[in-house]
């Protein structure tokens, strides 16, 4: 794993960590994708979901 991959999983929160796992599982498994390739498209789907969770808290603010 590249250390950079490896540094953002550090930051998951355990259920963000629990969302990841599973749909790395999935995309691999259903999808057919390599562990690696489904591992970084998990990450990615994690980091996408959080900074809409926040842009939602921001805009709910104002």
């Amino acid at each position: 794993m590249n250390e950079i991959f490896i540094e953002l999983l550090t930051h998951l929160s355990a259920d963000q960590r629990m969302d990841f796992e599973e749909r790395a599982g999935i995309m691999e498994y259903d999808g057919g994708l390599t562990r690696d390739h489904a591992e970084c498209l998990a990450l990615l789907c994690i980091i996408r979901n959080t900074v809409r969770e926040k842009e939602n808290l921001i805009r709910e603010r104002t």
